[in-house]
């Protein structure tokens, strides 16, 4: 299922927004706990780097656990065997960060992109 799809799922099920309940979290503690359930099925190798300006934020720990797990199972489904995935977290601002996700997956053709989109 595509990150999109769990997105469209979990927005069905709850007709109101959840409340979110902002603590300060270890950056990588959150991270390492949405790879948890992935390290049965991991068909390729996923480095993780975070940088220590970004160690500790003020951020609701369940909603980013969700959005690392969506974008992790997201490059997972279109890595080859083997493959390799690299998770970096760097500051953006003052009071914000941001995670980029590569994979290392095969080219997809437009095609590919449009039906993985849906």
């Amino acid at each position: 299922r595509s990150a999109l799809e769990e997105l469209s799922q979990f927005l069905r099920q709850h007709h109101t927004p959840p409340a979110l309940a902002p603590d300060r979290v270890n950056v990588g503690e959150v991270l390492q706990s949405a790879l948890g359930p992935l390290a049965g099925r991991p068909r390729a190798r996923i480095d993780v780097a975070v940088a220590e300006d970004v160690t500790t934020i003020v951020v609701d720990p369940e909603a980013l656990r969700t959005i690392f797990r969506s974008l992790l199972t997201q490059a997972l489904a279109v890595t080859t065997a083997g493959g390799r995935i690299a998770v970096r977290c760097r500051r953006f601002s003052d009071d914000g960060f941001e995670a980029l996700v590569t994979d290392f997956g095969p080219v997809l053709t437009d095609q590919q992109r449009r039906e993985a989109l849906v």
